[in-house]
């Protein structure tokens, strides 16, 4: 990496902290969606999410599916997060981590080369897009409950990138991105 200089800005932070920092948007999310759901579609989104729930019959088989399914979306979240890496920001696949934290079973994508903070920005965004906003909205469009609980359970997961995205968007073009390989957050240096 000769063509980075020794200067560097560190955008990583702590997991705990960032999540009591996002709180209250997660609150005002929640608080939003059922506003915007009961007043496009005329009905409550508690009683029609009840009434999905109860025509699958057994609540426990019900829940398990939903939650494994959950599962599979927050880890495939971390590999669309490396795609797009690959895509836009022209990283090699090799050069591409997925870990899943062992203590937090939380996914993480580290990579090793820098990329355009550009590139990096988008990546971190559009799989927020796809798997949280996109079915959010379909949900409340189509008044389907399961669809827009999904889509915000999916859109609180994936809230953590988000404080990145909007500080990434402060920053000039002339910067490269790395993620941090053990940390949330990336360092950022200047292009020369």
């Amino acid at each position: 990496m000769q063509d980075r200089d020794q200067s560097k800005i560190d955008l990583t932070s702590d997991v705990k902290r960032a999540n009591k920092a996002i709180f209250p948007i997660m609150l005002l999310l929640i608080a939003f969606v059922y506003f915007l759901y009961n007043n496009v579609n005329g009905t409550n989104l508690f009683s029609d999410l009840l009434d999905a729930i109860q025509s699958y019959g057994s609540l426990f088989l019900f829940s398990l599916i939903y939650l494994l399914f959950l599962a599979f979306l927050i880890v495939f979240h971390a590999y669309i997060h490396a795609f797009f890496l690959i895509i836009i920001g022209h990283i090699k696949r090799e050069n591409i981590r997925v870990t899943i934290e062992n203590k937090k079973l939380m996914p993480y994508v580290s990579h090793d080369v820098p990329v355009n903070v550009s590139a990096y920005k988008w990546s971190l965004f559009l799989p927020y897009l796809l798997l949280g906003l996109l079915p959010l909205g379909y949900g409340i469009a189509q008044c389907n409950a399961l669809v827009v609980f999904a889509g915000m359970l999916i859109s609180i997961c994936y809230m953590g990138d988000i404080p990145l995205v909007f500080k990434l968007a402060k920053v000039d073009k002339d910067y490269m991105a790395i993620s941090h390989p053990e940390k949330y957050g990336c360092f950022l240096y200047k292009k020369k």
